[in-house]
């Protein structure tokens, strides 16, 4: 756990302080809870899902689970949430993707996130680069460009001797 980003440790810390805090009166969860991370395995999504399940899974003594139920863009994943029984036992551990990007790039989005979704915590900001060849030495998008339009001037075409 020490290699874990500050702010992942803050949600995790924060998530379980405010589940601690409720009502001995409420007996929730009394059976497995389900975390479906719309993508495969192995990624930041699914990474973050059994963090998270680990730890409330020790917290309540009760077996939380990932589900990886990956595929068109993570619709699939979210799209069998948001259709689920709403009992309180079926999360799903999302990314802008499925709940804001998709809808301009689907045509049948088979969900609404607005209306068959609610928020309940952000667990993690994670950031997203840009890469590029180091032979480039780019330092912008814009700069990125550039070695490939030197190396296009610098083509001399010649004869071959006949």
């Amino acid at each position: 756990m020490r290699n874990l980003p500050a702010n992942l440790l803050i949600a995790i810390v924060c998530v379980l302080t405010s589940l601690s805090g409720r009502a001995n009166a409420e007996q929730w969860p009394t059976r497995v809870v389900k975390f479906v991370v719309p993508f495969s395995a192995g990624g930041t999504t699914d990474i973050l899902g059994r963090l998270m399940a680990q730890r409330l899974s020790e917290e309540y003594g009760q077996q939380f689970v990932v589900e990886n139920k990956g595929g068109a863009g993570g619709n699939i994943g979210t799209d069998a949430v948001a259709k689920a029984a709403p009992d309180g036992y079926t999360f799903v551990v999302g990314t802008p993707g499925p709940h804001v990007i998709n809808q301009f790039l689907y045509k049948n989005q088979p969900f609404d996130s607005a209306k068959d979704l609610a928020p309940v915590i952000v667990i993690a900001r994670v950031p997203n680069i840009i890469t590029v060849n180091p032979d480039v030495q780019a330092k912008d998008v814009e700069r990125a460009h550039r070695p490939r339009e030197r190396a296009a001037r610098q083509v001399v075409l010649t004869r071959r001797p006949a």
